[in-house]
């Protein structure tokens, strides 16, 4: 079932279920996982409508029958519309653990200035990483896969915050 976390505000002492985000917990639930998988990505990669999605997609499906509990991580690049269809999409496919989208636009701290676009050559602003950081550091990864160099910034502080966590760098296109 899927239970949908409401949105507040967003400070650095508030514990990760109290940002301005959507997160979906449990869509999924990996029995006895062999590791845990923090993907970041910037579309609905189930919708498998380009060729970026597809290829993730693929290695997504792969990781999972494999063993691997797969956690979903993503910003408000395309507006929250690109995710409509994730939950009846993952009730077929089965591949997404915990869905958290960073709709940072509704922080209390938000300014125009943090806008992200897609054109944008750094799709990380302080208050996606801020959430990140907390995500990450509570759900203790044993992996990030970032698609995506756009995102990289988002692991600027990981050997300081989450250390023990392996990060996975890819780009296709």
């Amino acid at each position: 079932p899927l239970l949908k976390i409401k949105q507040q505000e967003l400070s650095i002492s508030t514990p990760v279920n109290n940002m301005p985000v959507e997160i979906y917990k449990n869509l999924q639930h990996t029995q006895n996982p062999k590791g845990r998988v923090l993907l970041v990505f910037h579309l609905n990669f189930l919708r498998r409508d380009r060729g970026c999605s597809n290829h993730t997609y693929e290695i997504v499906k792969m990781l999972k029958e494999d063993g691997y509990a797969i956690d979903f991580f993503s910003a408000d690049l395309f507006g929250i519309h690109e995710f409509d269809k994730l939950q009846e999409l993952n009730e077929k496919e089965k591949l997404i653990d915990n869905f958290y989208f960073s709709n940072y636009r509704n922080a209390k701290n938000y300014k125009k200035s943090d806008d992200i676009h897609p054109w944008d050559i750094n799709w990380v602003n302080d208050i996606t990483r801020e959430f990140f950081n907390k995500v990450a550091i509570q759900n203790k990864y044993d992996y990030i896969y970032v698609h995506y160099i756009q995102w990289a910034d988002l692991l600027k502080e990981r050997k300081k915050l989450f250390p023990n966590t392996k990060a996975v760098y890819h780009c296709q296109d």
